[in-house]
Protein backbone atom coordinates (compact mmCIF):
# COMPACT_ATOMS: atom_id res chain seq x y z
CA UNK A 1 0.00 0.00 0.00
CA UNK A 2 1.16 3.43 -0.99
CA UNK A 3 2.69 5.23 2.32
CA UNK A 4 0.60 8.48 3.00
CA UNK A 5 1.99 11.41 5.55
CA UNK A 6 -0.82 13.32 6.28
CA UNK A 7 0.19 16.92 7.49
CA UNK A 8 -2.54 18.76 8.92
CA UNK A 9 -1.59 22.46 8.82
CA UNK A 10 -4.34 24.44 10.79
CA UNK A 11 -2.84 27.81 9.96
CA UNK A 12 -2.86 30.42 7.27
CA UNK A 13 -0.39 30.03 4.79
CA UNK A 14 3.37 28.73 5.68
CA UNK A 15 5.95 30.63 3.92
CA UNK A 16 8.54 28.84 1.27
CA UNK A 17 11.17 28.32 3.74
CA UNK A 18 11.02 25.40 5.76
CA UNK A 19 10.73 25.75 9.42
CA UNK A 20 11.37 23.77 12.23
CA UNK A 21 7.53 22.97 13.82
CA UNK A 22 6.05 20.75 16.59
CA UNK A 23 4.19 17.70 15.22
CA UNK A 24 2.24 14.76 16.84
CA UNK A 25 2.81 11.71 14.91
CA UNK A 26 0.65 9.04 14.80
CA UNK A 27 1.91 6.47 13.09
CA UNK A 28 -0.23 3.25 12.01
CA UNK A 29 0.53 -0.46 11.23
CA UNK A 30 -0.05 -0.21 7.70
CA UNK A 31 2.94 2.19 7.23
CA UNK A 32 0.77 5.26 6.92
CA UNK A 33 1.69 8.35 9.31
CA UNK A 34 -0.34 11.16 10.38
CA UNK A 35 1.14 14.41 11.63
CA UNK A 36 -1.09 16.76 13.10
CA UNK A 37 0.40 20.88 13.50
CA UNK A 38 0.38 21.67 16.71
CA UNK A 39 -0.45 25.14 15.78
CA UNK A 40 -4.24 24.31 17.15
CA UNK A 41 -3.01 22.36 20.16
CA UNK A 42 -5.57 19.10 19.27
CA UNK A 43 -6.96 17.14 21.87
CA UNK A 44 -6.16 14.02 22.46
CA UNK A 45 -8.86 11.61 23.96
CA UNK A 46 -8.30 7.41 24.91
CA UNK A 47 -11.16 5.19 24.94
CA UNK A 48 -12.18 1.39 25.54
CA UNK A 49 -10.70 0.45 21.67
CA UNK A 50 -9.85 3.79 20.14
CA UNK A 51 -7.88 6.89 19.88
CA UNK A 52 -9.77 10.34 19.08
CA UNK A 53 -7.65 13.51 17.90
CA UNK A 54 -10.08 17.01 17.65
CA UNK A 55 -9.48 20.72 17.43
CA UNK A 56 -11.65 23.09 16.51
CA UNK A 57 -11.96 22.64 12.71
CA UNK A 58 -10.80 19.08 12.59
CA UNK A 59 -10.82 15.59 14.20
CA UNK A 60 -10.09 12.21 13.23
CA UNK A 61 -10.31 8.43 15.31
CA UNK A 62 -7.98 5.47 15.18
CA UNK A 63 -8.74 2.10 16.48
CA UNK A 64 -6.26 0.58 18.77
CA UNK A 65 -5.45 -2.46 16.40
CA UNK A 66 -4.41 0.15 13.83
CA UNK A 67 -1.79 2.10 15.84
CA UNK A 68 1.72 1.47 15.85
CA UNK A 69 2.96 4.26 18.10
CA UNK A 70 1.89 7.62 18.89
CA UNK A 71 4.74 10.68 19.62
CA UNK A 72 5.65 14.04 18.91
CA UNK A 73 8.27 15.04 16.71
CA UNK A 74 10.06 18.32 15.03
CA UNK A 75 9.44 18.32 11.57
CA UNK A 76 10.77 21.07 8.41
CA UNK A 77 7.43 21.98 6.89
CA UNK A 78 7.49 24.09 3.84
CA UNK A 79 4.90 26.10 2.24
CA UNK A 80 1.91 23.62 1.01
CA UNK A 81 1.43 25.76 -3.09
CA UNK A 82 5.13 27.09 -3.22
CA UNK A 83 7.27 23.61 -3.44
CA UNK A 84 5.82 20.62 -5.36
CA UNK A 85 4.72 18.04 -2.34
CA UNK A 86 6.97 15.02 -3.21
CA UNK A 87 4.22 11.44 -3.90
CA UNK A 88 4.51 10.19 -0.77
CA UNK A 89 3.15 13.27 0.88
CA UNK A 90 -0.12 14.39 1.66
CA UNK A 91 -0.70 17.85 3.19
CA UNK A 92 -3.94 19.56 4.30
CA UNK A 93 -3.77 23.32 4.86
CA UNK A 94 -6.88 25.08 6.50
CA UNK A 95 -6.76 28.75 5.92
CA UNK A 96 -9.16 30.01 8.77
CA UNK A 97 -11.92 30.66 6.67
CA UNK A 98 -13.53 27.57 5.77
CA UNK A 99 -11.47 26.45 2.78
CA UNK A 100 -9.23 23.54 2.36
CA UNK A 101 -5.97 22.82 0.18
CA UNK A 102 -5.21 19.35 -0.37
CA UNK A 103 -1.94 18.95 -2.46
CA UNK A 104 -0.10 16.24 -2.95
CA UNK A 105 -2.89 14.33 -4.96
CA UNK A 106 -2.45 12.49 -8.41
CA UNK A 107 -4.36 14.27 -11.09
CA UNK A 108 -6.81 10.80 -10.97
CA UNK A 109 -7.70 11.46 -7.28
CA UNK A 110 -11.42 12.25 -6.51
CA UNK A 111 -11.72 14.49 -3.86
CA UNK A 112 -15.34 14.38 -2.56
CA UNK A 113 -17.47 16.61 0.02
CA UNK A 114 -20.33 14.73 2.02
CA UNK A 115 -22.92 16.43 4.55
CA UNK A 116 -23.45 14.87 7.73
CA UNK A 117 -26.02 13.21 6.90
CA UNK A 118 -24.09 11.26 3.95
CA UNK A 119 -24.93 13.18 1.03
CA UNK A 120 -22.17 14.29 -1.35
CA UNK A 121 -22.39 18.00 -2.12
CA UNK A 122 -19.15 18.46 -4.12
CA UNK A 123 -16.94 16.76 -6.08
CA UNK A 124 -13.22 18.69 -6.83
CA UNK A 125 -11.01 18.39 -9.54
CA UNK A 126 -7.62 17.99 -8.75
CA UNK A 127 -5.80 21.27 -10.70
CA UNK A 128 -1.95 20.30 -10.78
CA UNK A 129 -1.27 18.12 -7.42
CA UNK A 130 -3.62 20.32 -5.59
CA UNK A 131 -7.47 20.02 -4.66
CA UNK A 132 -8.92 23.51 -3.53
CA UNK A 133 -12.36 22.83 -1.13
CA UNK A 134 -14.72 25.88 0.08
CA UNK A 135 -17.42 25.45 2.42
CA UNK A 136 -18.65 28.91 2.34
CA UNK A 137 -21.54 28.42 0.48
CA UNK A 138 -22.52 26.05 3.01
CA UNK A 139 -23.98 26.07 6.38
CA UNK A 140 -22.67 25.50 9.51
CA UNK A 141 -22.31 22.41 10.76
CA UNK A 142 -19.71 18.80 9.96
CA UNK A 143 -18.82 18.01 6.54
CA UNK A 144 -16.66 14.75 5.63
CA UNK A 145 -13.69 14.92 2.81
CA UNK A 146 -13.32 11.46 0.97
CA UNK A 147 -9.88 11.30 -0.63
CA UNK A 148 -9.70 9.22 -3.60
CA UNK A 149 -11.80 6.59 -1.55
CA UNK A 150 -8.61 5.92 0.31
CA UNK A 151 -8.59 8.93 3.46
CA UNK A 152 -11.12 11.00 4.91
CA UNK A 153 -11.37 13.61 7.58
CA UNK A 154 -13.80 15.23 9.86
CA UNK A 155 -14.50 19.22 8.77
CA UNK A 156 -16.47 21.47 11.47
CA UNK A 157 -17.95 24.91 9.79
CA UNK A 158 -18.83 27.47 12.40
Amino acid sequence: MKKFIFIILLAVAVGVKAEQTEVLVVALKNNTTVEFILNESPKIQFSADSLYITSSTLSDTYAYAQVRNIHFDMKDIVGIRDARVPQNIMRILYDGADRYTVAGLSSTDKVTVFNITGHKIAQIKVSGDAADISLREYPSGTYLINIAGKHSFKVFKR
